[in-house]
């Protein structure tokens, strides 16, 4: 553990929670959430009480319970906007029904194959609603659709961690902390419910980083171990990689500290399991504590920048952090840094967009502060001087042109696409107050003011490589050929990245016989 990390520790473990015991007063927190979210909750929770024992229930009676993220935050004095409900005693398919019939054209069917049905109600909230499942081992076709038999206390044995176990009664607001989650928060810790069960998911540990990050939290030694354990074994390998893009996403954008999701990504071994280019970046103390700093410092920016950024801004802003270890001084480190950018993304589910954009984000950064020092050197023609008032008619005048820092702007983001201005300019901030303490620079702000005054015609998207690069440095002949040849090359555009690359890939798979 790098001396940053070992900080980051030692903040968690020196916070105290003070989430109460006393019944009352957990009974007020959740009463005291979104009024609209719990009469969304209540009117479910009627609609099932109204619905006939069914005979797969086995006896369990039909009941709604607000569960998971919705209670979780609600003790710990959160306001969450939507809310989550388990129902037992009902199948899945008399569950939809009604629900359909209840609320046509608001029922969203996108969770059914993990038994979750979405609601939408007005005020933009949302109910997911699942039927309790057993494991993977017990019964797969269960495992999807849920088990109507199983009741409250046991429904919990496939929520992953026992902060996630924390139920209420959506009328009283009565907390049923079954599982010790409120215990667990209160001492940072983050514990499996169910070790037997939480083993079978391999998304478990996925979710386990962003929720490490985003409520500072420590994993508890036994549930370190199983993770550990479920990444050696390649447990983890058995769920698709837009999942993990999904768990790190919330990483990204739902945590204040997300390094300390990173140094677990690190501790469990899941780097090196699916991006083992960074092996080197993690061995590094002193590489490894500059990453750890950038991932929270970006986070810290993003709160005080002076423009917006988009998703795909942040998540660019992000992988250049992760991937800031891989140095691209000369042509063969950029190719070395390009081919790991994409290692990273198809391994975790980002696009290749993604992998571009982190990969020019970190060849092209060292633009931004330096912007306006050495302008592009432009060769000196004679011009002839126009006569103007208390000037000499006629003559050359050999004097310098003139440096124009919107076009120069313009010339390094159409090399630099597909990163955008805010996410170099936003990185490199990050870069230089890791590295030197500083929150500016003159080429920085010079750079951020030149930005905000351009417009969208100034930044003119170009093809990779043009017709002369094909005639000129390839010696292609002329013809229709030479259109085909670049749009295959933009088909490959992002896998690409770099004319240098591109010319190459051209030389090797598309020059005419």
């Amino acid at each position: 553990m790098t001396p940053y990390a070992q900080k980051i520790a030692d903040f968690i473990l020196s916070q105290k929670r003070a989430i109460p015991r006393d019944s009352e007063e957990l009974r007020r927190r959740v009463l005291a959430q979104d009024p609209g979210a719990l009469k969304a909750a209540r009117e479910i929770a009627d609609l099932v009480a109204a619905l006939p024992e069914h005979p797969d229930a086995n006896g369990q009676q039909p009941t709604a319970l607000l569960v998971g993220g919705f209670v979780r935050d609600a003790v710990l004095g959160l306001h969450p906007k939507d809310a989550d409900l388990e129902v037992y005693g009902v199948p899945s398919t008399a569950l939809q029904e009604a629900l359909e019939r209840a609320y046509p054209g608001k029922v969203d069917l996108v969770g059914k194959a993990y038994g979750v049905i979405k609601v939408e109600f007005e005020a933009e909230i949302d109910i997911d609603i699942a039927i309790p499942r057993p494991p993977f081992g017990v019964n797969r076709a269960l495992h999807h659709s849920g088990d109507p038999s199983i009741p409250p206390i046991e429904g919990g044995h496939l929520r992953d961690y026992t902060m996630n176990n924390v139920a209420a009664d959506p009328y009283t607001g009565e907390v049923y902390d079954w599982w010790g989650g409120i215990d667990d928060l209160n001492s940072n810790q983050l514990r499996a419910t169910y070790p037997e069960f939480f083993i079978t998911d391999p998304l478990c540990v996925w979710r386990g980083v962003q929720f490490s990050a985003r409520r500072q939290l420590i994993p508890e030694q036994k549930t370190l171990a199983l993770m550990r354990h479920m990444v050696a074994e390649g447990i983890v390998d058995q769920i698709e990689p837009y999942q993990r893009r999904l768990q790190l996403n919330k990483l990204f954008f739902k945590s204040n500290i997300p390094s300390i999701g990173v140094e677990l990504m690190r501790s469990l071994g899941l780097i090196h399991r699916y991006v083992d280019v960074l092996d080197h970046c993690c061995e590094s103390e002193a590489l490894w504590n500059r990453t750890l700093k950038l991932t929270d410092t970006i986070s810290e920016l993003l709160q005080t920048a002076p423009y917006e950024l988009d998703e795909h801004e942040v998540v660019n802003c992000f992988g250049s952090a992760l991937c800031s270890g891989l140095h691209p001084e000369s042509n063969n480190s950029q190719d070395k840094l390009i081919d790991a950018a994409h290692s990273f993304s198809t391994a975790l589910g980002f696009s290749p967009q993604f992998a571009a954009a982190v990969a020019m984000i970190l060849i092209k950064l060292h633009l931004v502060d330096s912007f306006g020092k050495s302008a592009p050197a432009k060769k000196q023609t004679q011009q002839l001087v126009v006569s103007r008032p208390g000037r000499a008619a006629g003559g050359l005048n050999f004097g310098p042109s003139k440096s124009d820092p919107k076009a120069d702007l313009s010339t390094i983001l159409r090399e630099a696409f597909p990163a955008s201005w805010k996410s170099l300019h936003l990185c490199a901030s990050a870069a230089r107050f890791v590295d030197s303490g500083q929150r500016s620079s003159k080429g920085g702000d010079e750079f951020l003011k030149t930005a905000q005054l351009l417009g969208e015609d100034d930044i003119q998207r170009e093809t990779l490589l043009s017709k002369d690069d094909l005639i000129r440095t390839l010696r292609i002949k002329r013809g229709a050929h030479i259109g085909l040849i670049i749009g295959e090359v933009e088909k490959m555009r992002f896998e690409l990245v770099t004319k240098k690359r591109a010319l190459q890939y051209v030389r090797e798979n598309l020059m005419p016989a």
